[in-house]
């Protein structure tokens, strides 16, 4: 499976590649012209298109899984934190 991630070095602007997960099991990228190495934390726009498809798939009567090209242990292993979500219900406004 191609990485879908492009992401760039801090230092040069070169790609980074996939080098092996560090402790905490996080994915680890690696320069391969200056060597650098870092982690690289979820943008805002990944974890709203996860958070997306976690509504979706909560709300949705029909089987969701027949439209996204992930398996099912992919599908909950990237959407898992969106369980720890506590929704804020604000009071309504009198109108």
């Amino acid at each position: 499976m191609e990485n879908i991630y492009k992401f760039k070095c801090e230092t040069c602007r070169n790609l980074m590649v996939k080098a092996g997960k560090n402790s905490t099991g996080k994915q680890r990228y690696k320069c391969q012209i200056c060597k650098a190495r870092r982690v690289v934390k979820k943008t805002k726009s990944v974890k709203k298109n996860e958070l997306k498809l976690f509504v979706k798939w909560i709300t949705d009567s029909t089987k969701a899984f027949d439209k996204i090209k992930l398996s099912r242990r992919t599908f909950h292993r990237k959407t898992k934190w969106c369980w720890n979500i506590a929704p804020q219900i604000l009071p309504a406004a009198n109108a």
